[in-house]
């Protein structure tokens, strides 16, 4: 899954449905802390949301999803989930 969370109206709704189709998802999700270029064109062009890492691996957690290994933190998040 990759940098959907900020668009998505409902996020945890979007991690959810990922669980009834995989056993595994990698996620990649700019965030706020990495405010590169790609992630300010992204509010620009009128994303619903900004996200921290923290909040990303939050919202997996409530889609009951298990952390297996966080890759990054910043400039994107990067992380593979059970």
């Amino acid at each position: 899954m990759q940098n959907i969370l900020h668009w998505a109206t409902d996020p945890l709704k979007v991690l959810i449905a990922a669980r009834r189709h995989a056993r595994y998802m990698f996620l990649s999700q700019g965030v706020v802390e990495g405010s590169g270029i790609v992630f300010v064109l992204t509010k620009i062009l009128g994303s619903i949301r900004s996200l921290t890492w923290k909040e990303a691996e939050a919202l997996a957690r409530q889609a009951r999803w298990r952390l297996k290994r966080r890759y990054a933190k910043y400039l994107d998040y990067l992380a593979l989930f059970a």
